[in-house]
């Protein structure tokens, strides 16, 4: 069939056009991709600079136990402070204070002058969330628990004599402590470090574990058996 003058140049026109079209089409998509490429490569950038900065708040807000045992070993003249004149608060906003209450209060337990009940009133009252959770959650099982850690202490005669404590390292942040307890006991040194953490402005009781020996320039020795 032969096509009329007119019908070419139509079919020609509509070739041209899509031709075009299809060119400025191709120019949009590759132009689309250029933005979404430029877009996730600063999406990766921010997402790099965010992590990076996140990492940086939270290494700059914690202060590992291996770090704090350190500079205690370095700096010996922080390692002692008075034990003496135990406050009894409702609340401690003053890390020292409740550092001071602490280590009597564990001291009487391991001495068996405070009942598994007082023990676990105490933790009850001056605990963190997380000892709330594992240890108070549940009265009977937490007295059960206190019983029987005195009883092991009774069955290994081991008879605490007397405590120093070190005065309270906080961490960057300023929401966690710890301290330092040095009990002489029959069986010789024991040493441990106990960790207080802020909540709502005001300082609990967290957890206590061995640690390794330290040393100190001054003892003040707390001797609770002779009423000191």
């Amino acid at each position: 069939m032969k096509l009329t003058k007119k019908a070419a140049i139509v079919l020609l026109s509509v070739s041209v056009l899509s031709a075009c079209s299809n060119d400025k089409l191709m120019e949009e998509v590759e132009k689309t991709k250029k933005k979404n490429s430029e877009k996730q490569e600063l999406q990766d950038q921010n997402k790099e600079e965010l992590d990076k900065k996140q990492k940086e708040i939270i290494e700059s807000n914690e202060k590992p136990i291996e770090d704090v045992i350190k500079e205690s070993e370095m700096d010996k003249s922080k390692v002692i402070s008075d034990g003496t004149n135990v406050k009894i608060k409702d609340n401690y906003t003053d890390e020292n204070e409740l550092a001071i209450y602490v280590g009597k209060v564990l001291f009487e337990f391991y001495t068996f002058s405070q009942s598994p009940e007082d023990f676990y009133q105490f933790l009850k009252d001056y605990g963190s969330p997380r000892i709330h959770e594992e240890t108070v959650k549940d009265k009977d099982t937490g007295v059960l628990i206190f019983e029987n850690v005195q009883s092991i202490y009774k069955q290994q005669k081991i008879q605490q004599e007397s405590y120093v404590l070190s005065k309270v390292m906080l961490s960057k942040n300023k929401k966690e402590g710890y301290f330092y307890r040095k009990i002489k006991s029959n069986k010789g040194d024991e040493y441990y470090i106990t960790s207080l953490v802020k909540e709502n402005g005001v300082w609990k009781y967290s957890e206590d574990s061995p640690s390794p020996p330290f040393e100190v320039e001054e003892e003040k020795v707390l001797d609770e058996n002779k009423g000191e």
